[in-house]
């Protein structure tokens, strides 16, 4: 419905109360968060937001939280086909993303022989999916399983991860006294075991391994 919610929502909450400072959300498309950061229209990006090196040119990250990848998804009744395939960078298919997520930079330096579309979020990439405009969707791993559970009938998951990346927060690169402070509050949630509590919750079927080391 209107309700934000999820692990992207509870991490702010509880920073903002760590911190003792009021909490405004500002929603920003994916490829528009560094330069809201920028333009001072936010302290902070904490929406899921992968570790990249082009990234860490114009921000700076905190420790990382969690362990993700890329993964594709497919029409339900075609898995067997992508399942089966010894290297999915070397298929020729229409691939589906969201516009300035890491799946999109994937698809462009890996996927060489696949067509790339972009699309403005998730739902509108499924449907491009589910209408046959492309044949998979590249996504995150904890994105990839939820919106296959949305679509349980139509949407799998092809069980392959296509690369490896850490989830942190990003600051602006002058700002040390916030990165400190995020840093201290996520070492807490490791300390007492609020962190895994947090990712069991809302990507239950992580495993033990995903959670980031402490720093």
């Amino acid at each position: 419905g209107e309700k934000l919610s999820g692990l992207a929502i509870e991490f702010p909450h509880g920073l903002g109360a760590a911190l003792g400072r009021p909490l405004v959300f500002v929603e920003t498309p994916t490829s528009n968060l560094i330069d809201a950061l920028l333009a001072d229209k936010a302290d902070i990006i904490m929406s899921g937001y992968s570790v990249d090196r082009l990234r860490l040119v114009r921000v700076s990250f905190c420790h990382p939280y969690l362990r993700i990848g890329e993964m594709a998804l497919c029409r339900r009744a075609e898995l067997s086909i992508f399942a089966n395939n010894a290297n999915l960078q070397n298929v020729r298919v229409n691939m589906g993303v969201a516009a300035g997520t890491t799946g999109d930079m994937l698809a462009a330096s890996q996927f060489s022989f696949a067509g790339r579309q972009t699309f403005p979020s998730y739902a509108d990439a499924v449907k491009a999916l589910l209408d046959k405009k492309v044949d998979l969707i590249l996504a995150d791993y904890p994105v990839a399983v939820w919106l296959s559970a949305e679509n349980e009938a139509t949407v799998a998951v092809v069980p392959e991860l296509l690369s490896q990346e850490d989830l942190a927060w990003a600051v602006r690169k002058d700002d040390d006294a916030l990165r400190e402070s995020a840093n201290a509050y996520l070492d807490d949630l490791h300390k007492n075991g609020k962190l895994a509590e947090m990712i069991a919750k809302w990507v239950p079927d992580a495993s033990p391994q995903s959670i980031a080391p402490s720093s």
